[in-house]
């Protein structure tokens, strides 16, 4: 597994395994690539963004993506997405 910075010429395939894996069990949701893709991109977007990515047999599986904050010690990451392949899970 590798694992590389999640950029903008990302979202098309990260918005697509991100639609499954929520559309899928146990959330059930009702996701669109382009939706995915706007909540993605929007995040992404953040100054204060970065993301990884998973990639296994040149397949992105799984992703991270969150922000640093100002805390009143220092700095932190918050994850705000986190998502693995739906095929992909429990391995």
């Amino acid at each position: 597994m590798e694992y590389k910075v999640f950029e903008k010429s990302d979202i098309e395939m990260v918005s697509a395994m991100y639609a499954e894996a929520f559309n899928n069990e146990p959330w059930c949701e009702k996701w669109t690539g382009k939706i995915a893709s706007k909540r993605l991109l929007d995040s992404l977007e953040n100054k204060n963004s970065f993301g990884l990515l998973a990639v296994a047999g040149g397949e992105i599986v799984g992703m991270v993506l969150g922000e640093e904050k100002q805390c009143f010690d220092g700095k932190a990451f918050s994850v705000e997405e986190l998502c693995v392949k739906y095929s992909e899970r429990r391995k």
